[in-house]
């Protein structure tokens, strides 16, 4: 169950400087910044194209409904994301196009997902995935029907100074690490 640090990767560069911050500066990325981010989203692969994402986004300029999505973050996320310039609701639709059951709703908006966090990072910003959120509490506010379900929360904007963090995330800041190959690679 060893860990390392991504100093020894040898691939893409955007992979390399794709980083889960929690310390933000105050910069609200222009709107063709922000189309480009679910432009990058948008040519994702999906199962049979179906492209089941779906996604709500509000910057700190909409104080109103960025308050309304941090107020879905659990308590601890809050704290930090609420430095953030720019939150995103990632849904994914169950049905395909068709009507029938979307077995791969999930997977397709994780790449999808994974696509707007790389064009984040090509942009000089990052997106940090949030799982903690209440489901209930996204579907009520945003009147959202049950052919949708919330998948994850992006706090997303330009790297901040970390100094700004409580001790306990100062310190996650700085560590990036991943688990060896032959842990993730099954036999």
């Amino acid at each position: 169950m060893k860990k390392t640090e991504l100093t020894n990767y040898q691939g893409n560069e955007i992979l390399k400087k794709r980083k889960s911050i929690r310390a933000f500066n105050d910069t609200i990325p222009s709107m063709d910044d922000i189309t480009s981010l679910f432009e990058a989203a948008r040519w994702a692969p999906s199962s049979s194209n179906n492209q089941p994402w779906r996604y709500i986004y509000a910057t700190k300029s909409d104080e109103i409904k960025f308050q309304k999505i941090l107020d879905c973050l659990m308590e601890g996320n809050q704290s930090w994301a609420s430095k953030a310039p720019l939150l995103i609701i990632s849904l994914a639709q169950k049905l395909t196009n068709t009507g029938k059951e979307y077995r791969h709703h999930l997977y397709d908006t994780g790449a999808a997902n994974m696509a707007l966090a790389l064009q984040a990072t090509s942009l000089a910003m990052q997106a940090h995935t949030i799982g903690g959120f209440y489901i209930e509490k996204v579907l009520n506010t945003f009147q959202i029907d049950d052919a949708l379900v919330p998948v994850v929360i992006m706090a997303v904007g330009y790297p901040g100074d970390i100094n700004t963090l409580p001790e306990p995330l100062r310190v996650k800041e700085n560590v990036r690490e991943r688990f060896e190959l032959d842990r993730l690679i099954l036999k």
